[in-house]
């Protein structure tokens, strides 16, 4: 080994090394919290791109298993008890299941900021294809649920229907109105109104679960019995869970556009502090 090149090597190694240590030491403050924002935004976007992904899965799993008794048109395999006095109840509730399997589906593809910024005819289109399916669900929703013999089943899809239908309006509006900021938070409202289909769909199971293990409830188990004692108090709790979160998103969202607000202006004011310092 040639020992004589390696020490020829070592200023310059380490000059450079110190180099490298001057400028990390050196370095302005606000040059390492801009690159700390940024490594944070990075991140953020890195989550926010796995949670949608886990999201869509999710909704695709869920979504196919609720219109799969319904592909074929046959009355007899419907989840929910029809009444015989009203032929066309089944029509208009298969309407509002897969107009809601599609309002679904389309929702998350709103929330793409990159769609939103560079194809906003794409956008648009989807909107528009959203909100139409959540008008003529919500109607069909607003029928299926008056003819429900429970009560507390009856009441949260009411509920649950004129707060899908008034917060669709609300976000209508708003971009109608070029307020993009009330659009987002309401589309945010009724997205997650939304997705209480598929919250309701998990809590329900999971609470049918609960009473077989505390001896509630004795298998083999009616599923069309269980579902009527359970589903209008999933739907309940999926509803407050599901607003509950959408304005906490909301409201992170605001106060991180303010904090980032700040940011940028703190960086401008150091800018032009050092500009005149010069």
């Amino acid at each position: 080994m040639n020992y004589s090149a390696s020490f020829c090597h070592c200023p310059v190694i380490f000059a450079r090394y110190t180099a490298t240590t001057v400028s990390k030491v050196f370095r302005k403050p606000g040059e390492l919290k801009h690159k700390i924002f940024e490594e944070r935004c990075v991140m953020a976007k890195y989550r926010q791109k796995i949670g949608w992904s886990l999201l869509i899965l999710l909704i695709l799993g869920i979504g196919i298993g609720m219109i799969s008794p319904y592909v074929r048109l046959g009355p007899a395999q419907s989840r929910i008890a029809l009444d015989p006095s009203f032929p066309i109840l089944y029509v208009v509730l298969v309407i509002h299941i897969f107009l809601a399997f599609l309002a679904l589906i389309s929702g998350p593809f709103q929330f793409i900021k990159g769609l939103r910024q560079n194809y906003r005819t794409i956008h648009r289109y989807i909107g528009r294809i959203y909100l139409s399916c959540v008008l003529i669900s919500g109607i069909a929703a607003f029928v299926v649920g008056l003819t429900s013999n429970d009560f507390t089943r009856q009441t949260a899809f009411l509920m649950l229907d004129v707060l899908w239908l008034l917060s669709a309006f609300k976000a209508y509006r708003a971009i109608r109105q070029r307020k993009i900021t009330q659009h987002y938070t309401w589309m945010v409202r009724n997205y997650a109104l939304t997705l209480v289909a598929v919250v309701a769909r998990i809590i329900v199971p999971l609470s049918i679960l609960v009473r077989v293990l505390r001896g509630q409830l004795s298998l083999p188990i009616n599923i069309s019995q269980v579902l009527d004692t359970t589903l209008g108090a999933g739907i309940w709790l999926a509803l407050v869970l599901n607003l509950v979160l959408a304005e906490w998103l909301i409201l992170q969202k605001t106060v991180r556009g303010q904090g980032d607000d700040r940011k940028i202006a703190g960086r401008t004011m150091s800018k032009q502090m050092d500009e005149i310092s010069l």
